[in-house]
């Protein structure tokens, strides 16, 4: 009786369970029904606007390499290729839909420039106008232009790689001598000069982008601002404990090697030259300062204004101005316009350097409270 009992309640709850499964079946919902992905296109490619990742109701005309960018329109999808000017994007690079293409600017400088970006799908191929902007390339010299021959001189600036100075296409010539380079990266290109380099050799450099060859000098003399043998205080031989190692060339230099309060004005020397060339203050904004400087790594200079110039001492000069300056005890030459220093916009050449004597004062004030060690050596003014 027992287990006829446990039979038919079996039947009755299996028969409850399938009504309960033919009720549950008719909720279930078909998600693929209209499902579209954008996968796909009905005609050609359209590109109506161009936005930033960031913001995409915006329109711009124009980025700048590295950026990211999206392409909006309709039959975006099945995408093929994508040029800016003349640059192929890596599609690997890219995320495409129907009605967008979002994708970074390649940092590659176009050997044609149309302004346009064109995009091939699987349906056609269409245009639209687009600035890419490419940075100029800047050549800043050598880092440090009296570094001893035999030694390795570094070629520095902005934007080497992308003009292709590069030890692969980079084409450079010492004195006429075709040299190569141990090594570039994206800012700065080193050589080893041989030891028979002499004073004032030029290197000339130019790549596939590059068609006309630029220059450099090589430890060029130029005009000298300051006799550091009449000078007393700062001056060492190089031989003082922690001095660093001497400027190639010549046999003293200035170590500033102080505490100095915030706001304190320290005068480092108070000099003067001899100006006697008229194509320097005929055209004095066609010519540099330059002088060379050297901290420790453990004294950066960092907040600060070089005074230098004449008894004015009007102009400010921060060497620091894009962040701490550290050479970490190797000697780089700055370059700092003429007209910085001595600058007087009532006189016709936008200066007041005069024929015969000029005085030259180097003054120094930091903004905060510092604890400097960094020498300086080798004043002189060059063309550029």
């Amino acid at each position: 009786m027992k287990l006829l009992n446990q039979s038919i309640l079996f039947t009755i709850l299996s028969g409850c369970l399938s009504i309960g499964m033919i009720s549950c079946q008719k909720d279930i919902v078909n998600y693929n029904d209209g499902y579209d992905d954008q996968l796909s296109s009905d005609g050609p490619p359209v590109i109506e606007k161009v936005s930033t990742a960031a913001d995409l109701n915006a329109t711009i005309t124009s980025a700048a390499l590295t950026d990211m960018i999206v392409l909006q329109g309709d039959n975006l999808a099945e995408l093929k290729s994508i040029k800016l000017n003349d640059v192929e994007v890596d599609l690997a690079t890219v995320y495409a839909v129907r009605s967008r293409i979002t994708l970074p600017i390649p940092r590659i400088v176009p050997t044609e420039v149309n302004n346009k970006v064109t995009v091939e799908t699987a349906k056609g191929i269409t245009e639209f106008p687009f600035e890419v902007k490419i940075p100029n390339l800047v050549i800043e010299g050598l880092y440090n232009e009296f570094v001893a021959a035999g030694d390795t001189a570094i070629l520095v600036g902005k934007y080497l790689d992308l003009y292709k100075l590069d030890a692969l296409e980079g084409k450079f010539l010492l004195n006429n001598t075709e040299i190569k380079p141990l090594r570039s990266v994206a800012d700065s290109v080193y050589f080893i000069f041989p030891s028979s380099t002499a004073n004032g050799e030029t290197l000339s450099f130019s790549s596939p982008l590059i068609e006309v060859p630029r220059q450099v000098k090589f430890r060029e003399k130029g005009i000298s601002m300051l006799d550091i043998k009449s000078l007393s205080a700062y001056v060492t031989d190089g031989k003082a404990s922690g001095d660093p190692a001497i400027l190639p060339g010549f046999d003293r230099f200035l170590r500033i090697r102080q505490s100095f309060g915030a706001w304190s004005w320290n005068g480092i020397f108070w000099s003067g030259f001899d100006l006697n060339e008229a194509a320097v203050l005929a055209n004095p904004k066609d010519y540099y300062v330059k002088f060379e400087i050297n901290t420790k790594s453990t004294a950066s200079i960092s907040q600060g204004n070089f005074i230098l110039g004449g008894d004015r001492q009007e102009t400010r000069y921060n060497p620091a101005e894009n962040g701490a300056l550290n050479t970490y005890g190797q000697w780089k030459t700055m370059r700092v316009d003429l007209t910085e220093f001595y600058k007087d916009a009532s006189q016709g050449n936008g200066t007041y350097l005069k024929t015969g004597w000029n005085t030259f004062v180097f003054s120094y004030q930091p903004t905060v409270d510092v604890n400097d060690d960094f020498s300086v050596c080798n004043f002189r003014i060059v063309k550029k």
